[in-house]
């Protein structure tokens, strides 16, 4: 049964039972207060019942690409490891929660997108730190995102990722080179719409949804900037989902 079918449905069987109500409490053929009744009753399921209908969520919306994006957990999924990488840290006395690190890797890729190499470009932070953050450079490259389109995979070449913590907040920063200007402005465009998109769906991870909201994409001349900013409170709130979700 199709949702529209369902509603009239359930309008119809509603309608039907106020009648029989009215009928028994007026005692008979609902005169025309009891009539008035039932139509401002009838108007009220109606429109509680098209409001639920329309319940339209603003993925249904988005572009093919936004939810391509969406469906490799773009940005977040890595960041979220990278996160839980220093729980673990912290749980065997590697990490002290708000230690302060600044990593940087660059991130090279060969004509076509095929041969990769990524290495610190400097870091400060234990060993432990940069281990964890080196796992998670290559996801966070932009060309990593689009092996569903071999052309777009090889639009990027040239990545420089940072993963810092600086006053108990957690900076991720990603600037990408483009092979052309509009390329650059379109991808940095695209990334916006997929953090507006990630941010109020309802079909996204809760989770994600943090990163998303706190993510913002720009471009300048051929690059792209990508800057994810995760204040104390909302790595509270990720803590707090992962502890309850552990229970």
């Amino acid at each position: 049964m199709s949702q529209r079918n369902k509603n009239n449905s359930i309008v119809f069987l509603t309608t039907l039972s106020v009648y029989l109500g009215l009928i028994m409490v007026g005692g008979g053929t609902p005169n025309v207060l009891v009539q008035a009744a039932l139509t401002q009753k009838i108007t009220e399921i109606q429109s509680k019942v098209e409001d639920e209908s329309d319940d339209k969520d603003c993925w249904d919306d988005a572009s093919q690409e936004v939810i391509n994006l969406l469906n490799t957990d773009f940005l977040a999924d890595e960041i979220l490891r990278f996160i839980s990488d220093l729980q673990n840290l912290t749980k065997i006395g590697k990490y002290e929660k708000g230690e302060r690190f600044d990593l940087q890797f660059e991130y090279k890729a060969t004509e076509g997108g095929i041969a990769q190499t990524s290495y610190p470009s400097s870091s400060s932070g234990n060993k432990w730190i940069r281990l964890a953050a080196s796992e998670r450079v290559e996801g966070l490259t932009l060309n990593s995102y689009y092996r569903y389109d071999q052309e777009l995979e090889v639009n990027t070449s040239h990545s420089e990722i940072k993963l810092a913590s600086e006053d108990g907040n957690l900076i991720v920063k990603i600037s990408s080179e483009f092979q052309a200007k509009d390329a650059a402005k379109e991808s940095a465009e695209l990334y916006n719409k997929t953090f507006e998109v990630g941010s109020c769906s309802r079909y996204v991870d809760e989770k994600e949804k943090i990163i998303y909201q706190n993510s913002k994409a720009s471009f300048e001349n051929n690059q792209v900037f990508i800057v994810t900013r995760l204040p104390r409170g909302s790595l509270e709130k990720l803590h707090k989902q992962d502890a309850k979700a552990s229970e």
